[in-house]
């Protein structure tokens, strides 16, 4: 693209550039099935998306705790998502929402599950 302009998936990632195992699928699909329960009237998009900084609390009402860079999933407005940054994989919809710079330095470029961090994903 030429200087100045943008990609029309932006700040999508484009479909390919990041692949989804089939076991974090099971998680964005179980995730879509509690969005949609909460709010079944919305036309929602499953999105796996990346924050450099993310913070919790622990307990609930609790201090919040930082923990850092990473992925979690998240639900868009489908007017939200670039129509071609959604993706269907095993009968699961989802966009990937991670910045190039940060995919282009993963060897697999796979979102997987990893059961040791608090959002059970994992960029590899």
């Amino acid at each position: 693209m030429a200087r100045g302009t943008t990609s029309p998936f932006d700040p999508f990632t484009p479909p390919g550039e990041v692949t989804v195992s089939p076991s974090a699928l099971m998680l964005a699909r179980q995730f879509r099935d509690d969005v949609i329960e909460a709010q079944p009237d919305q036309d929602w998009v499953v999105t796996f998306h990346w924050a450099d900084t993310r913070r919790v609390r622990r307990p609930p009402g609790g201090q919040w705790e930082d923990i850092g860079a990473g992925l979690d999933l998240a639900a868009y407005e489908r007017h939200q998502v670039p129509p071609r940054a959604v993706q269907i994989v095993e009968g699961v919809e989802f966009a990937v929402k991670v910045p190039a710079h940060i995919y282009k330095k993963r060897a697999r470029r796979l979102i997987d599950r990893d059961d040791t961090v608090l959002s059970r994903l994992t960029l590899r």
